[in-house]
Protein backbone atom coordinates (compact mmCIF):
# COMPACT_ATOMS: atom_id res chain seq x y z
CA UNK A 1 0.00 0.00 0.00
CA UNK A 2 1.27 3.51 -0.66
CA UNK A 3 2.01 6.08 2.00
CA UNK A 4 -0.34 9.52 1.24
CA UNK A 5 2.75 11.09 1.98
CA UNK A 6 4.66 9.19 -1.03
CA UNK A 7 6.82 12.03 -2.63
CA UNK A 8 6.01 12.49 -6.38
CA UNK A 9 10.09 11.87 -7.14
CA UNK A 10 9.59 8.02 -5.26
CA UNK A 11 6.90 7.93 -7.55
CA UNK A 12 8.43 8.96 -10.21
CA UNK A 13 11.55 6.73 -9.58
CA UNK A 14 8.67 3.57 -9.19
CA UNK A 15 7.60 3.86 -12.29
CA UNK A 16 10.91 4.41 -14.12
CA UNK A 17 12.09 1.03 -12.71
CA UNK A 18 8.52 -0.52 -14.25
CA UNK A 19 9.30 1.02 -17.01
CA UNK A 20 12.70 0.08 -17.23
CA UNK A 21 12.27 -3.55 -16.60
CA UNK A 22 9.16 -3.99 -18.84
CA UNK A 23 11.50 -2.40 -21.86
CA UNK A 24 13.99 -4.98 -21.22
CA UNK A 25 11.46 -7.63 -21.30
CA UNK A 26 10.08 -6.54 -24.60
CA UNK A 27 14.19 -6.90 -26.05
CA UNK A 28 15.41 -3.21 -25.44
CA UNK A 29 19.29 -2.79 -23.96
CA UNK A 30 18.87 0.30 -21.60
CA UNK A 31 22.02 2.77 -22.54
CA UNK A 32 21.29 5.16 -20.01
CA UNK A 33 18.53 6.59 -17.63
CA UNK A 34 18.16 9.86 -16.40
CA UNK A 35 19.82 11.63 -19.13
CA UNK A 36 20.37 15.18 -18.20
CA UNK A 37 21.07 18.58 -20.15
CA UNK A 38 20.68 22.34 -19.71
CA UNK A 39 16.94 22.10 -21.35
CA UNK A 40 15.24 18.78 -20.11
CA UNK A 41 15.89 14.97 -19.27
CA UNK A 42 15.08 11.68 -20.67
CA UNK A 43 14.20 9.60 -18.36
CA UNK A 44 15.10 6.44 -20.32
CA UNK A 45 17.19 6.12 -23.41
CA UNK A 46 17.15 2.01 -25.29
CA UNK A 47 18.78 0.41 -28.41
CA UNK A 48 16.59 -2.26 -30.03
CA UNK A 49 17.40 -3.60 -33.69
CA UNK A 50 19.48 -0.60 -34.18
CA UNK A 51 17.02 1.79 -33.55
CA UNK A 52 17.61 4.09 -30.59
CA UNK A 53 14.40 5.04 -28.40
CA UNK A 54 14.11 8.19 -26.55
CA UNK A 55 11.33 7.14 -23.20
CA UNK A 56 9.33 9.45 -21.53
CA UNK A 57 7.80 8.03 -18.40
CA UNK A 58 4.49 9.10 -17.14
CA UNK A 59 3.35 7.98 -14.00
CA UNK A 60 0.91 8.62 -11.53
CA UNK A 61 -0.46 6.92 -8.06
CA UNK A 62 -4.33 5.90 -8.09
CA UNK A 63 -6.21 5.35 -4.57
CA UNK A 64 -7.26 1.50 -4.09
CA UNK A 65 -10.65 2.10 -4.81
CA UNK A 66 -9.94 3.70 -8.58
CA UNK A 67 -8.34 0.74 -9.77
CA UNK A 68 -9.68 -0.09 -12.69
CA UNK A 69 -10.16 -3.46 -15.06
CA UNK A 70 -6.71 -3.88 -16.96
CA UNK A 71 -6.09 -3.49 -20.32
CA UNK A 72 -2.90 -5.06 -20.98
CA UNK A 73 -0.55 -8.53 -21.70
CA UNK A 74 -0.74 -10.69 -18.09
CA UNK A 75 -3.33 -7.43 -16.42
CA UNK A 76 -0.26 -5.11 -16.02
CA UNK A 77 1.15 -3.81 -19.86
CA UNK A 78 -0.78 -2.50 -22.57
CA UNK A 79 1.00 -1.44 -25.81
CA UNK A 80 -1.22 0.88 -27.53
CA UNK A 81 -0.52 3.01 -30.47
CA UNK A 82 -3.78 5.91 -30.69
CA UNK A 83 -4.95 7.67 -28.08
CA UNK A 84 -8.58 6.25 -28.12
CA UNK A 85 -7.76 2.88 -27.35
CA UNK A 86 -7.11 3.69 -23.75
CA UNK A 87 -10.59 3.38 -21.56
CA UNK A 88 -12.01 6.24 -20.69
CA UNK A 89 -10.55 7.19 -17.00
CA UNK A 90 -10.97 10.68 -14.85
CA UNK A 91 -6.88 10.96 -14.61
CA UNK A 92 -4.51 9.28 -16.78
CA UNK A 93 -0.54 9.76 -16.79
CA UNK A 94 -1.12 11.11 -20.28
CA UNK A 95 -2.41 14.38 -19.81
CA UNK A 96 0.80 15.55 -18.20
CA UNK A 97 2.87 15.30 -21.96
CA UNK A 98 1.59 18.14 -23.71
CA UNK A 99 2.57 19.50 -26.91
CA UNK A 100 4.87 21.87 -25.39
CA UNK A 101 6.81 18.92 -23.70
CA UNK A 102 6.89 17.25 -26.61
CA UNK A 103 8.64 19.87 -28.38
CA UNK A 104 11.10 19.69 -25.72
CA UNK A 105 11.44 16.18 -26.27
CA UNK A 106 12.35 16.56 -29.65
CA UNK A 107 14.55 18.90 -28.95
CA UNK A 108 16.39 16.82 -26.74
CA UNK A 109 16.79 13.83 -28.98
CA UNK A 110 18.00 16.52 -31.78
CA UNK A 111 20.86 17.69 -29.35
CA UNK A 112 21.90 13.68 -28.15
CA UNK A 113 21.94 12.63 -32.07
CA UNK A 114 24.14 15.28 -32.86
CA UNK A 115 26.16 14.37 -29.82
CA UNK A 116 25.97 10.82 -30.54
CA UNK A 117 25.84 10.45 -34.32
CA UNK A 118 27.51 7.07 -34.11
CA UNK A 119 24.75 5.84 -32.10
CA UNK A 120 22.14 6.60 -34.95
CA UNK A 121 22.15 5.17 -37.79
CA UNK A 122 20.87 7.09 -40.83
CA UNK A 123 18.58 4.64 -42.39
CA UNK A 124 16.89 3.35 -38.96
CA UNK A 125 17.15 7.21 -37.29
CA UNK A 126 15.60 7.08 -33.98
CA UNK A 127 12.26 8.12 -32.25
CA UNK A 128 10.59 9.01 -29.10
CA UNK A 129 8.04 6.73 -27.11
CA UNK A 130 5.88 7.60 -24.35
CA UNK A 131 5.39 4.87 -20.89
CA UNK A 132 2.59 5.85 -18.95
CA UNK A 133 1.69 3.94 -15.77
CA UNK A 134 -0.85 4.06 -13.04
CA UNK A 135 0.34 2.37 -9.81
CA UNK A 136 -2.28 0.91 -7.12
CA UNK A 137 -0.33 -0.83 -4.96
CA UNK A 138 3.31 -2.59 -4.75
CA UNK A 139 2.64 -5.50 -7.30
CA UNK A 140 -0.28 -3.68 -9.51
CA UNK A 141 -0.26 -1.05 -12.10
CA UNK A 142 -1.36 -0.24 -15.53
CA UNK A 143 0.99 0.41 -18.00
CA UNK A 144 0.89 1.74 -21.54
CA UNK A 145 3.34 1.93 -24.13
CA UNK A 146 2.74 4.66 -27.08
CA UNK A 147 5.45 4.35 -29.61
CA UNK A 148 7.16 7.18 -31.81
CA UNK A 149 4.84 10.26 -30.04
Amino acid sequence: MFSVKQSTKNIGNEGEDIAAEYLIKKGYRILTRNYRTKIGEFDIITKKSGKITFIEVKTIRQLPNNIRQSTGESGNYAKLNQANDVAEYDYLPEDHLDTKKIMKLRKLAQMFAAKHYDLISDDIGYQIDLIAIELFNVKQFNLRHYENI
